[in-house]
């Protein structure tokens, strides 16, 4: 996992002097036109004036001396104003702005602590920052940022294809990066023919020194983050980093709020006369839309609904593996998994198992060939039990870490720092992920971390999807999770992981898997269609393997967040209680309203005047939900197991 960091100056000083030079010109010109007419309107001496031309006079003359001091004053403000936003301002080529610039940089340092690096382009108005955890191309000859052929590139991103890539242009890399051949792409196909022609994850910002020209790409799904903002006033800054807290103090919070850069989008930026000019951006990626087949369609194809079935499973099951082998073998570090004994997680750790049994990766010190996997759960956590019997099942080199109640509530704060969010899910399924990750990074050599996240979004696992009305809602409601994924579940796995300095890896967001799920009409996806069980396609794709037992692979969905629980008591009743007994809040809200806030509260103490960054609660649709929490629906006791699932093949 790795960080980045740009500023841009959007108006140089030398701009900056010209406008005043411009404005003062421009008010010297009009107090000598001012002037011209107060002494074409000043009567007569030789002519007597009456008295009530006297008086007249006399009025106007205080009025227009009010009004000039009400000016004065103005301009005076004004003037004040403007100094206090030029002290606060960063200017790039001001040592004391270099150091505060160098202290925000400093703070998103936990995603890459191997190698940091800053460099400022002092004629070309432009500042590159980068934090390294090395993943592929151990040698300092990969760090960053990458200068080749006249192109500088910072990114934090894996590449996963870029064997294939080279290969395809016939060239050889410079150094052992994976990110390198996105400047060779760039060279030969131009910007967007090269974003599209990427496997993998990744925020980068690429500037070609050559065509005084920057760009900035995020991929499809925000898997890896990225915030920026864009001054349109006189502060003149242009600013980029992978966490918000690298960047919020520098932006002005009234003028020109920090947001999400948009997934599956770029954005180019001209320099003219050493001053940047941001171009719209651009969305070079839309996942698929909602169709579906009709039974003559079917038909036509000479195939029956259940050899189109048939085919789908087959193409789910190959499309994951692959999507985890390519992430395996693209390490030079030790790997992990996070199990949690749901389907997801399980199911790629079991894929990961049987690849690993196969391929054991470079930097790998364990004599053994079992992967390391862990779990986190309070005493009589569900998910404990069921990651424990996937853990003997595949036999892997399992550690539990067993948390009392007060460990959960304690690290909320510093849960909310690194994820830097205040939904209420969001941070209830970080708990567990943060400590994990955290326990890895201390006790273990692993550095690339495997996850069961996107799932649920991409394949409609959530129990409220179990009364979606209907398969068109249904795939508009798995569309909008997953665009929407990068501000809620891609945030948590990324933040909690990379704030230990650990790399996660999200095989169930692979574009070549979500382009391929996408594409299966909707009355094969939507379960409810067919009286199956969420996620009825994707556990079908392996039930022949028997890479899971059948407790698992049928296992109903169960929130992280939840399964960590104990028998007893749900999390979100342990954190309300805690929460109510310890955070002093009007006695009239709910628990639930004080959760909210107490997590507001802090968030604002860390982030002042970023509350915007969160759109919207993270809620369940289709019941009548007062909590995020699926233990809280009442279709929770009703939802589908093994018993009562009929299979989607016609008889």
């Amino acid at each position: 996992m790795c960080g980045v960091f740009a500023l841009l100056n959007f108006k140089s000083d030398e701009s900056d002097q010209n406008e005043n030079d411009k404005k003062d010109v421009e008010s010297n010109n009009k107090k000598e036109d001012d002037k011209k007419d107060t002494e074409e309107k000043k009567p007569d001496k030789k002519k007597k004036e009456t008295k009530k031309q006297a008086a007249e006079r006399v009025a106007a003359e205080e009025k227009k001396a009010a009004e000039e001091k009400k000016a004065a004053e103005e301009k005076k403000a004004a003037e004040e104003k403007k100094a206090a936003a030029d002290e606060k301002k960063p200017v790039l080529n001001k040592n004391s702005d270099q150091e505060f610039i160098k202290e925000q940089f400093e703070k998103g340092q936990k995603r890459g602590p191997e190698h940091s690096e800053i460099l400022l382009h002092e004629g070309e108005q432009f500042i590159q920052g980068f934090h390294r955890l090395a993943i592929n191309g151990l040698t300092s000859l990969s760090n960053q940022p990458l200068n080749i052929w006249n192109c500088s590139l910072i990114c934090n991103g894996e590449i996963y294809n870029y064997k294939k890539l080279y290969e395809l242009m016939d060239m050889e890399p410079a150094t052992q990066s994976d990110c390198e051949v996105i400047i060779y792409l760039y060279r030969k196909y131009g910007i967007e023919h090269a974003i599209k022609m990427l496997d993998g994850v990744f925020s980068f910002i690429l500037y070609d020194y050559q065509m005084n020209t920057i760009f900035v790409a995020r991929d499809p799904y925000g898997v890896r983050p990225l915030y920026y903002f864009n001054s349109k006033n006189e502060d003149g800054l242009i600013g980029y980093a992978s966490e918000l807290k690298m960047i919020c103090e520098i932006a002005n919070v009234e003028e020109q709020p920090v947001l999400y850069f948009p997934p599956g989008s770029y954005v180019q930026h001209f320099q003219i006369d050493s001053s940047w000019l941001m171009g719209p951006i651009i969305k070079y990626h839309t996942p698929s839309f909602a169709f579906s087949y009709p039974r003559a369609l079917f038909d036509s194809h000479q195939k029956t609904k259940d050899e189109w079935f048939q085919y789908y499973i087959n193409g789910i099951h190959d499309k994951l593996e692959s999507a985890v082998k390519k992430r395996y073998l693209n390490t030079e570090r030790p790997i992990a998994t996070l199990l949690s004994g749901g389907l997801d997680s399980s199911l790629i750790t079991a894929l990961v198992q049987k690849i690993h049994s196969k391929n054991i990766p470079k930097g790998y010190t364990r004599p053994k060939v079992n992967i390391e996997t862990y779990s986190i759960g309070l005493v009589d956590s569900e998910d404990v039990v069921y990651a424990r019997m996937v853990a003997n099942y595949i036999k892997s080199n399992h550690t539990e870490i067993i948390v009392s109640e007060d460990v959960m509530t304690d690290v909320i704060p510093e849960v909310i720092k690194a994820i830097e969010s205040y939904d209420v899910t969001t941070i209830r399924a970080s708990l567990g992920n943060y400590l994990l990750g955290k326990f890895i990074s201390r006790n273990s050599n692993a550095k690339v971390i495997f996850n069961g996240d996107g799932s649920d979004e991409l394949c409609g696992g959530y129990l409220y999807m179990n009364k979606c009305p209907d398969s068109i809602e249904f795939d508009k409601e798995s569309h909008r999770l997953l665009k929407d994924i990068h501000m809620f579940d891609v945030l948590r796995s990324d933040k909690s992981i990379s704030s230990n300095g650990l790399e996660p890896r999200t095989p169930f967001l692979d574009k070549e898997f979500v382009n391929f799920y996408l594409s299966i009409p909707v009355e094969f996806r939507d379960h409810n269609a067919n009286g199956t069980m969420e996620k009825f396609l994707l556990r079908s794709a392996f039930e022949k393997d028997k890479l899971l037992p059948d407790e698992v692979l049928w296992r109903k969905k169960e929130a992280f967040s939840d399964g960590v629980s104990n028998k007893g008591k749900s999390l979100f009743n342990i954190l309300q209680d805690s929460i109510v007994k310890n955070f002093m809040v009007d006695s009239d809200l709910s628990p639930r309203e004080k959760e909210k806030l107490y997590y507001k509260h802090i968030y604002d103490k860390e982030f002042p005047g970023q509350s915007h960054l969160l759109p919207y609660y993270w809620m369940p649709k289709y019941v009548n939900a007062e909590d995020p929490s699926a233990r809280t629906l009442s279709i929770y006791d009703n939802n589908d197991n093994p018993d009562n699932i009929t299979s989607i093949i016609e008889p």
